[in-house]
């Protein structure tokens, strides 16, 4: 199999990438990481961040504080289990 060149790197968490969704539209793209942090994404202008979600989880001592995050059908909601 071929491994491909990475299409763009984004550079924002600051500890490991756990996960990754698009929203309903592919307008964004949410990324969850050990450093307790949440980004999101802008996916179809210049790949910036669109918002930062700390508050929730900055007392969280896991690491591994989600398990997976998820949009609603419309793209309004951002789920975040923890």
């Amino acid at each position: 199999s071929k491994v491909l060149p990475p299409f763009r790197v984004l550079s924002g968490h600051k500890s490991w990438v756990k996960g990754v969704a698009w929203d309903p539209e592919g307008m964004y793209l949410a990324s969850i990481s050990d450093d307790k942090r949440v980004i999101i994404w802008r996916a179809l202008d210049d790949w910036s961040i669109e918002a930062e979600i700390v508050e929730p989880f900055t007392d969280v001592t896991d690491q591994t504080f989600f398990l997976r995050l998820s949009w609603s059908a419309d793209g309004s909601i951002l789920g975040l289990p923890n």
